[in-house]
């Protein structure tokens, strides 16, 4: 089984949902928006959605969204969020590898590093499934700031993060550990 197919629960999901500022995700829309070429009306999927961050803005903008995300407690937090601001999104819980997303989508996209998840095999049968989904045409963005030349120069061993306010006393510790492998360009961490 995957590594990721258990880690998305407790911590780790608080974690992530305590890093991402509304300065980021502000940032983060108006790039889709303008990439994706996004308007109200076109119909979007958003892979890897998580408690939906970006879908939920989307959805409000008129964009026909439907995100998945493999955290059961992400997709429920989605749910949630969408029917307490009456936006229609269509939240699907499951691997994208594994479960299947119906319709055809104008965009796609994927950000927050989970674009660089898989090995190689797994990585092509994921390009492959968006292909799948989306007409000639159709537009895809993806982000990782998991590229060669945005790590190594600046690559450690160890980092310690801070997870919400360093000052506040229920702020969290982060350590990552990270091993570079240059045979298969791959981070363990």
């Amino acid at each position: 089984m995957p590594w990721y197919n258990t880690f998305f629960h407790g911590l780790p999901q608080d974690a992530w949902r305590l890093a991402q500022s509304d300065d980021q995700t502000q940032l983060e829309l108006e790039l889709l928006v303008e990439s994706l070429e996004l308007g109200p009306g076109d119909r979007l999927l958003d892979v890897f959605c998580g408690y939906g961050r970006h879908a939920l803005p989307l959805a409000r903008m008129g964009c026909a969204v439907t995100g998945v995300d493999i955290s059961g407690e992400y997709i429920a937090d989605l749910r949630r969020e969408a029917n307490a601001q009456q936006v229609a999104i269509t939240a699907v819980e499951g691997d994208f590898l594994q479960t299947l997303v119906a319709g055809s989508f104008d965009a796609a996209y994927c950000l927050g590093n989970s674009f660089s998840f898989f090995p190689y095999a797994a990585m092509q049968q994921f390009l492959t499934r968006i292909a799948n989904l989306l007409p000639a045409g159709g537009r895809f963005l993806a982000h990782s700031g998991m590229v060669a030349e945005a790590v190594l120069p600046d690559f450690q061993a160890r980092t310690w993060m801070p997870i919400g306010d360093p000052n506040a006393p229920d702020t969290v510790l982060f350590l990552a550990e990270n091993q570079y492998d240059p045979l298969h360009s791959r981070i363990d961490q």
